[in-house]
């Protein structure tokens, strides 16, 4: 038999989150963000913005420093750097030959976030904020006596990405509030035609573009007479019709393509969302997807929800007395558990099921590495065969075991799989079908049965999408993954008519007409462990994070809180409690009648809450307690009171707020 050697090895088996782990460390690595910021150094943009006090060059590189920081916590692989055009010196940092053009300046050459990078960024806006905004970043970056061409400075900025690297998504921000940078020029026709030429030459490269187009009450920013084309950024009297390759399909002279280019709205999501509005959705995987023998499309599939967790720290060490701390390296190995023998996995291991308690070698079953993966595999390739079709009606609520996967089309190894996939989501969402298939994402993984959901685009009033056109993978549960319900309950009492009407009204009157938005409720545990790391990298003071799902207790006392006291007395007087409790039994003595907890016990709980006492209470009476609030049970004794305590205090904040 084999061990574990002491660098933690972990096999692949037991572990019902393989799957989506697996998805993940793919994705990781072969996929990474580059963000370049191109910023505007004209005059205008040295102005100071009436509402922050701060010149708009300073708000844009602010910005940008944050999302550097956003990134260093939540996906340090990616790489960002700020160019500035319109600038008096001549500074872009490419590799080997690449021509560049005057009149830019790289304030942060493209490269992994890390924190000696923000820490320079940060002093610099330090001392700008000292300095005065406007003053510091002219003397700083001198600006240049006329207009930079937009081209020339597009090809800076592709030069600095290509230099970068070509691998992951690549991205430019762009940023300016001068509306014409050619005003009363009579060639600037064609230099925009120049600026959208090489637009659309980066957009075939795989370059990506976000406009901040800065607009202010004082000064509007006009789209129309520049970069409307370029950024695809009108005004709401010029409406570009959708393109008829769209998923929803036709030229619809009611459906038309706004962008949001208010640079002053993305700078606050950007700043306040934690970074999550920067992360891009990436691939997790790309199969082909099987509608019949023959016809095969191409489909992407992206995770729609991925955990996020603190992260797993590295072990480290101080070579010598130097201040250089160097990573620990973790190796694992195989050997006998008789001999000791160092074993090869790949030739020498094999996996061992035993049938019983008896593990003589009678009694175990052996399967070699290609077996097991047969057996996994049931013989399937990677991808998504559609099995046939059912009604949406049949699909119900509680038929997944994960998350949804969203997939949509690409056409990088089927050609014509877009107007395929079109024709399919058309049909099904106007049938009011849902499609069965069987789904393997790659190889080594277990096929599953999945529900091919489709979903139609929905934009809001403005004209911008709200949810994109293609289809969710919904796993579903087979036979043995279905649980009945205990049967400690299936004597429950059921509640009367009266009651159930009576829960019925505190759920209408308590229900919200949005849809949940997970967008306004950071973890706090993660913000808190976020913000103690860039305080503990950057040498400043820890911000306390805002815990935004707590309950509104106010207004949960002012909305319901009369219905769920009507509610509770109808249950505390219900005579089946009492006749269920009294019926039959032994009398048991003081000594060894199990506590009980109840609304009663709650006023007692709360008293010796309030005199700090609740730890004189026994570990059985917290049990029953916490397992009364529906609250873990696991722990040590003085874990229990502290989540004891921690609940009393929710219960007294809802009584006050009722007026109790």
């Amino acid at each position: 038999m084999a061990e574990k050697g002491n660098g933690g090895y972990r096999g692949n088996e037991g572990n019902q989150d393989d799957d989506e782990e697996d998805l993940m460390s793919w994705e990781a690595p072969n996929y990474k963000d580059t963000c370049l910021w191109l910023i505007d150094n004209g005059e205008s943009m040295h102005e100071i913005d009436p509402d922050s006090g701060k010149s708009y060059v300073h708000r844009a590189i602010e910005v940008a420093c944050a999302m550097m920081e956003h990134k260093l916590i939540k996906s340090p692989h990616d790489r960002i750097g700020i160019l500035l055009f319109n600038t008096r010196d001549t500074q872009v940092p490419v590799e080997g030959k690449k021509m560049t053009y005057h009149g830019c300046y790289a304030i942060a050459p493209i490269e992994q976030v890390g924190v000696p990078p923000v820490v320079n960024l940060r002093d610099d806006i330090a001392d700008a904020i000292r300095d005065g905004t406007s003053t510091y970043w002219k003397e700083r970056y001198p600006i240049d006596q006329g207009q930079v061409r937009i081209h020339y400075a597009l090809g800076n900025a592709e030069s600095m990405l290509n230099s970068a690297g070509k691998t992951g998504s690549r991205r430019i921000f762009f940023v300016t509030n001068n509306d014409d940078p050619y005003r009363g020029r009579s060639a600037k026709g064609k230099l925009q035609k120049n600026a959208l030429e090489k637009i659309k030459e980066m957009r075939r490269r795989g370059i990506e573009f976000e406009a901040f187009l800065i607009s202010t009450p004082g000064k509007p920013f006009s789209t129309d007479l520049f970069y409307a084309d370029l950024f695809q950024a009108y005004d709401d009297q010029t409406e570009m019709m959708r393109s008829d390759q769209s998923l929803t399909g036709g030229n619809d002279a009611s459906t038309v393509r706004k962008s949001n280019w208010n640079a002053f709205e993305k700078f606050d999501d950007l700043e306040k969302d934690a970074g999550s509005k920067e992360m891009p959705k990436r691939v997790v995987f790309r199969v082909g997807m099987e509608l019949a023998d023959g016809l095969t499309i191409g489909v992407a599939g992206y995770n729609t929800v991925s955990k996020l967790t603190k992260g797993n720290p590295v072990k480290v060490y101080r070579e010598d007395e130097d201040s250089i701390w160097r990573e620990v390296i973790a190796e694992s190995h195989l050997q006998c558990r008789e001999t000791g023998a160092l074993l090869n996995p790949a030739t020498q291991v094999y996996h061992a099921f035993s049938l019983g308690f008896d593990t003589t070698p009678r009694n175990v079953v052996r399967f070699s590495p290609e077996e097991i993966n047969d057996l996994k595999t049931s013989g399937l390739k990677p991808g998504l065969k559609v099995l046939g079709f059912k009604d949406r009606s049949v699909l119900r609520f509680w038929e997944n075991v994960k998350h949804a996967i969203f997939i949509f089309p690409t056409e990088a190894e089927y050609l014509g799989s877009q107007r395929a996939f079109a024709a399919l989501l058309k049909a099904m969402i106007s049938k009011d079908k849902m499609a069965i298939g069987v789904f393997m994402p790659r190889d080594n993984s277990i096929p599953e049965f999945v529900a091919i959901l489709p979903q139609a685009e929905e934009r809001n009033e403005e004209g911008m999408q709200v949810e994109p056109p293609g289809m969710y993978l919904i796993p579903l549960p087979f036979a043995d993954d279905i649980r009945e319900m205990p049967d400690e309950y299936s004597s429950n009492l059921q509640a009367s008519t009266e009651q159930v009407e009576a829960a019925a009204r505190i759920v209408k009157s308590y229900t919200r007409n949005a849809a949940f938005n997970p967008d306004f409720f950071p973890n706090p545990a993660l913000t808190h462990h976020h913000e103690a790391l860039k305080a503990v990298a950057f040498g400043v003071d820890i911000k306390q994070p805002v815990d935004r799902t707590l309950p509104d207790y106010e207004g949960i006392a002012k909305r319901a809180g009369p219905l769920v006291d009507a509610w509770d007395e109808l249950c505390t007087k219900d005579q089946r409690l009492t006749a269920s409790a009294s019926a039959g039994g032994i009398e048991l003595s003081d000594k060894k009648r199990a506590p009980v907890y109840d609304a009663s016990a709650e006023e007692e709980a709360l008293n010796l809450h309030a005199k700090g006492q609740l730890d004189k209470k026994t570990l059985e009476w917290l049990k029953i307690a916490l397992d009364y609030y529906r609250l873990p049970k696991s722990g040590k004794k003085a874990e229990l009171v502290e989540r004891m305590a921690l609940h009393l205090d929710k219960v007294m904040a809802l009584k006050q707020g009722r007026g109790q």
